[in-house]
């Protein structure tokens, strides 16, 4: 008997390996397209005048391409647009009792949350974009989003109409400034 035999015994097209290679290869090429930066290829088709080094003291020069060096500058500023912190609210056996309170606090604690992961992926990027850490498939994806201009999914914590990451973090940081306003006013006590 042969070692290989016809797949049209057993009522299969004749083609059937070609077939099933065709789509082992096409599973393997889009598999390698997800691990694969999109990015590559504009990176090296760039030319020498779009990539220029930073150099800071101590440091030897980092190469950075001219859209890498865009988002960072973008990055810095919304940094120094957004609070650090959000003061949180004196939590006290009277005040918790009163419903607005807890209302105020969880939203509080929401919009806290919301800014950590906002400076967080921030942060992350800087860290990308001056060439401290090795890109991930998130990290690119993020950077793609803030460097198109979109506000990241992971960001949309409450509706607001479409618009510009620059525009949605005045608009954040506008909610923020709210909350530091209530804030001082720590007294919730039923009378």
């Amino acid at each position: 008997m042969p070692l290989e035999e016809s797949p049209a015994w057993s009522g299969l097209p004749v083609n059937v390996e070609k077939i099933l290679k065709e789509q082992q290869a096409n599973y393997l090429l889009t598999r390698l397209w997800q691990v694969q930066d999109v990015n590559e290829e504009e990176i090296r088709l760039e030319s020498v005048k779009e990539t220029t080094t930073k150099k800071k003291k101590g440091e030897e020069a980092v190469p950075q391409v001219a859209w890498l060096r865009d988002l960072d500058e973008r990055v810095n500023k919304y940094l120094g647009i957004l609070p650090t912190n959000i003061e949180k609210l004196n939590r006290t056996a009277g005040s918790i009792t009163n419903p607005l309170f807890r209302f105020l606090e969880r939203e509080v604690t929401v919009a806290t949350n919301l800014l950590n992961r906002v400076r967080g992926n921030l942060l992350e990027i800087k860290n990308l974009c001056e060439g401290k850490v090795q890109s991930t498939v998130d990290m690119r994806k993020l950077a793609k989003e803030l460097h198109s201009d979109e506000v990241p999914v992971s960001w949309k914590r409450y509706t607001v109409a479409k618009l510009s990451v620059a525009d949605w973090i005045s608009d954040f940081k506008k909610r923020l400034d709210q909350f530091s306003g209530l804030i001082p006013v720590k007294e919730y006590r039923k009378k």
